[in-house]
C-alpha cells in the first residue's frame, strides 16, 4: 500500500537519523513516532528519537508539513542527545532529502535544538528531553534544479535565477497588411546564483578574475538538469559579480554566468 504523505516524511527523517549517527558513531538509539513510543519499556543507557507530525496546510499542489523532533538523552547525561541534536538540524537544513518523493520538489529545514528539560523523572533516573522543529515544504510535478556542478565540484547556491533572450529581427519580413513579421536572430542565455562565500576552488577562481590578475574570458563549465533538459557542457562567462557583507548575516555572492 501507497505510504501516505506524513508517513513518507516519517520514513525520511527516520533515514536521516540513521546516516547522522552512523556519522557520529552512536549506536545505541531507537527511532519511533509517537504513539509507539507511549508503550516503549524505556532502557537507561539508550537514546530515544520521537518523531511527531504536526498539522500542516495544503495548497495548490503544494504542503507545508511541521514534524516535532524530541530527543530523549541516556540516563543522567545529556552530551550525546545534544550533540545528535545540533548536528542533525545543521547536516539536513535545506539539503535534499535522502529519501525521495515520486514527483515531488522538497525542501526541509529545522529549527536550532533546545533542551526542555534535564530533570524529566523516567524509570529510576533522570533524563534531558532535546527538541527542535523540522518543516518540510513539498510541491508535485514541479521542474527544478537539484544540484549544480560547476568545473566538475559541486556548489551549493542559495539563489537561482536563468534568463533565456531573443534579439528579433523584424525587417525583412512583412504580412499583406503590411504588419511586420519577426524572426529571431540571435538568443542569449545566462544564470544568475547567489552563493555563502565559503573558500572553495570556485570562489578562488572567481575572486582570481574580479580582484586578480586572471583573464576575464576564463570559462566555467555548468553542468545541471531541469526536468528532462540537461546542461552537461555549458561553457559559461562571468559577466557581473556582486558581493555583500554585512553585519548578523553570512557574507554572499551574487554572480551571473553567460555563453
Amino acid at each position: 500500500m501507497e505510504l501516505t504523505l506524513t508517513e513518507t516524511i516519517l520514513k525520511v527523517l527516520k533515514a536521516q537519523f540513521n546516516k547522522t549517527c552512523a556519522d557520529l558513531g552512536i549506536t545505541n538509539y531507537e527511532i519511533f513516532d509517537e504513539q509507539e513510543f507511549a508503550n516503549k519499556e524505556v532502557e537507561e543507557d539508550k537514546i530515544y528519537i520521537i518523531l511527531t507530525a504536526k498539522p500542516g496546510t495544503d495548497f495548490y499542489k503544494s504542503s507545508v508539513v511541521p514534524v516535532d523532533i524530541n530527543i530523549v538523552s541516556e540516563q543522567n547525561t545529556l552530551q550525546v542527545a545534544k550533540q545528535l541534536a545540533d548536528f542533525f538540524g545543521t547536516e539536513w537544513t535545506l539539503e535534499d532529502t535522502l529519501i525521495g518523493i515520486t514527483n515531488a520538489y522538497i525542501q526541509q529545514a529545522y529549527t536550532t535544538p533546545t533542551v526542555q528539560t534535564n530533570f524529566e523523572e523516567i524509570d529510576n533516573g533522570y533524563r534531558s528531553i532535546v527538541s527542535f522543529t523540522g518543516t518540510f515544504v513539498i510541491a508535485y510535478n514541479i521542474l527544478s534544479i537539484n544540484s549544480i556542478l560547476i568545473d566538475g565540484v559541486e556548489v551549493k547556491v542559495t539563489g537561482l535565477s536563468m534568463t533565456f533572450t531573443n534579439s528579433p529581427d523584424p525587417q525583412p519580413f512583412y504580412t499583406s497588411k503590411t504588419r511586420v513579421k519577426t524572426i529571431n536572430k540571435f538568443g542569449s542565455f545566462s544564470i544568475n546564483i547567489t552563493v555563502e562565500t565559503i573558500d572553495s576552488a570556485f570562489m578562488n577562481k572567481v575572486n582570481s578574475i574580479t580582484l586578480g590578475d586572471a583573464t576575464i574570458n576564463n570559462g566555467f563549465l555548468f553542468a545541471f538538469s531541469l526536468g528532462t533538459q540537461s546542461l552537461l557542457d555549458g561553457n559559461l562567462k562571468l559577466i557581473d559579480w556582486h558581493f555583500t557583507q554585512n553585519k548578523g548575516e553570512i557574507p554572499q555572492a551574487t554572480m551571473t554566468f553567460s555563453r
